[in-house]
């Protein structure tokens, strides 16, 4: 989560904010199936490797599947040409990175922060249709899993019902498409709790709050004084 001290002091929160969904250029738009989802996995495979509690025979299966996965990819578009290149590789990549950089981005970047790091205020749950639910192997069940991290999310049903019973005034819980609406209607930048900031427009949103039971989305709020309005980068300071 980048807040307004992370975005002013850091330059690379800076660019990779402005290509984040909530900004509406036309590099922010081309560039959200290429990159993101792509780059976050490998960071994730990296750190994978990194870890000290990992067994040397799990890191090296894991390697031999990711060499296994490209040297079969190349494979096949030698053997079947550009027209697996385009229609069996890059638009199925496009599609899964675009669709799982809304799903991880939206399980957080529109929820308050707390200072308890709780999930019920933290993090988004979501639904989906049966097919979709089947197809993301049911992982919309997002706070479930972060108060239960080693469990199924096939296993966490009976956590969702149970928090839409007993916490219904803190749960959220909210269809994929309101979700993909609060991301692209909200800022990325966090200005205290409760405000998203966006950089690129000056305009401050609350997050997606549950508010007597229901989960209300972002909504504009009122800008501070001209004064403090925006938070200056040090190339502007």
């Amino acid at each position: 989560m980048y807040d307004v001290a992370s975005w002013r002091e850091l330059e690379g929160v800076r660019k990779g904010v402005v290509l984040l969904p909530g900004n509406h250029s036309a590099v922010s738009l081309a560039s959200r199936p290429f990159w993101w989802m792509a780059v976050h996995a490998q960071l994730l495979f990296i750190r994978y490797l990194k870890q000290p509690n990992v067994s040397r025979r799990r890191k090296a299966v894991a390697v031999a599947v990711w060499v296994f996965d490209v040297l079969a990819q190349f494979a096949l578009i030698g053997w079947l040409g550009p027209r697996y290149l385009v229609w069996g590789f890059l638009v199925p990549v496009c599609l899964h990175n675009l669709l799982l950089t809304y799903f991880l981005l939206g399980t957080h970047l529109t929820s308050q922060r707390s200072f308890e790091r709780d999930p019920l205020l933290g993090s988004l749950s979501m639904t989906f249709n049966p097919l979709w639910g089947w197809a993301f192997m049911d992982s919309g069940r997002h706070t479930e899993h972060h108060l239960f991290p080693g469990t199924s999310h096939r296993r966490l049903r009976e956590v969702t019902r149970l928090l839409r019973e007993r916490y219904a005034d803190r749960f959220k819980e909210v269809p994929f498409s309101a979700s993909i609406r609060a991301l692209e209607t909200s800022g990325r930048v966090y200005d205290g709790d409760l405000v998203l900031w966006d950089p690129a427009t000056n305009r401050r949103f609350s997050p997606l709050l549950n508010v007597g039971g229901r989960v209300a989305p972002p909504a504009l709020v009122a800008s501070r004084p001209a004064s403090s309005a925006a938070p200056a980068s040090p190339a502007t300071e």
